[in-house]
């Protein structure tokens, strides 16, 4: 059963502490990991950070785990720009986009449907010497949609990925990031 339990927290820290996971995921391989933060972003947040952690250390572990060489970038952004323009602190939410973007090897469009279900991993023969149960990706969207947010991929077999996640998070006060 997996609950969401909000609670303050800083934006930026939890950022910072991915890309540290990141870097030693990617370890020794010619893989630039970048971080593209939108510097207007509020940094003081109300929402459930472990789960927010979760799923950002799911997709963008599976982008350093088959992303052999060339980048992953961390891009992290207003859900687009009516909600900067729009940000009303007398509500107190704000809409965020992460995305995870790799130069790995893409996911075949025919596999992109099954990405998601649990026990399943696409692309058999990239996968087939890469550890893993096929449920990283199924418990990722089931947080992301308890966390009423949406989860979109796109990818280009061959080129690479681009997975982003979209929800809201409640404003505690606005010092930007």
């Amino acid at each position: 059963k997996m609950e969401i339990i909000p609670e303050n927290y800083s934006f930026m820290k939890l950022l910072y502490d991915i890309s540290n996971v990141i870097l030693v995921r990617i370890g020794s391989k010619s893989v630039l990991l970048s971080l593209r933060i939108n510097p207007n972003l509020p940094d003081n947040l109300f929402g459930d950070d472990v789960r927010l952690r979760q799923i950002i250390l799911n997709i963008a572990g599976n982008a350093a785990k088959f992303t052999e060489k060339g980048f992953i970038v961390l891009e992290v952004d207003f859900w687009n720009e009516e909600d900067y323009k729009n940000l009303n602190l007398e509500n107190n939410f704000t809409g965020i986009k992460i995305s995870v973007i790799d130069s790995g090897p893409g996911i075949k469009k025919d596999d992109l449907a099954l990405l998601f279900n649990a026990f399943q991993q696409v692309g058999s023969v990239i996968t087939k010497h890469k550890e893993g149960t096929g449920l990283g990706l199924a418990i990722t969207k089931k947080l992301v949609e308890l966390m009423n947010g949406q989860i979109i991929v796109q990818s280009v077999y061959g080129q690479g990925s681009k997975f982003t996640i979209a929800l809201d998070q409640r404003i505690i006060n606005n010092p930007t990031i």
